[in-house]
């Protein structure tokens, strides 16, 4: 795969592309700093030539390691507040995922199987993040809505049309008084 089938994301204050080796003295400056690879499972690069090398070994990365690296993307921003990024980012792997199906040969068969595997995975994932903002809202569908970044009637779409076993969760609803 070339860094020419990989979106470029461009926001006012960020630009995200496919790294290149002219690159190597800035992802030295990160991947070497101490404080910055203290959360990581390797250690600091020692030198710009292990930059580079670890920038050649980027560029042949396999489809699966891409889609890891995605699905890392995925788990990080989970947790992100805002919805517009959340959506382009849902758009850039969108990309990514067509991009990447054309450069692969699979069966009718197993390219459904992956489908559904992906389609189950991501309702788990939405149920985790509908079942952790109903926690923190104390069961209020109204409070919980505007964590997950969508309105009141969306999320009671969502739970009554993909989560039903999640309405036990929620506090129950109150009828209002009719005004006379």
């Amino acid at each position: 795969m070339n860094n020419a089938q990989l979106p470029t994301i461009n926001t006012t204050r960020l630009s995200l592309r496919w790294i290149r080796p002219e690159d190597v003295d800035d992802f030295y400056a990160v991947y070497s700093n101490a404080e910055v690879m203290r959360y990581w499972s390797t250690p600091p690069l020692p030198n710009k030539d292990a930059a580079s090398k670890l920038i050649e070994e980027i560029h042949d990365l396999s489809a699966d390691m891409m889609s890891g690296a995605y699905e890392q993307a995925v788990e990080w921003l989970k947790e992100a507040q805002s919805y517009g990024l959340l959506l382009r980012f849902k758009a850039a792997g969108s990309k990514l995922a067509a991009r990447l199906r054309t450069n692969t040969q699979s069966s009718p068969s197993e390219t459904l199987l992956k489908r559904k595997k992906c389609k189950e995975e991501l309702l788990q994932v939405e149920e985790k993040r509908i079942r952790k903002a109903l926690a923190e809202a104390n069961g209020s569908v109204t409070h919980a809505a505007p964590l997950i970044g969508v309105t009141y009637p969306g999320l009671i779409y969502i739970i009554k049309s993909r989560h039903p076993h999640l309405l036990d969760e929620r506090t129950p609803v109150r009828q209002r008084q009719r005004r006379k």
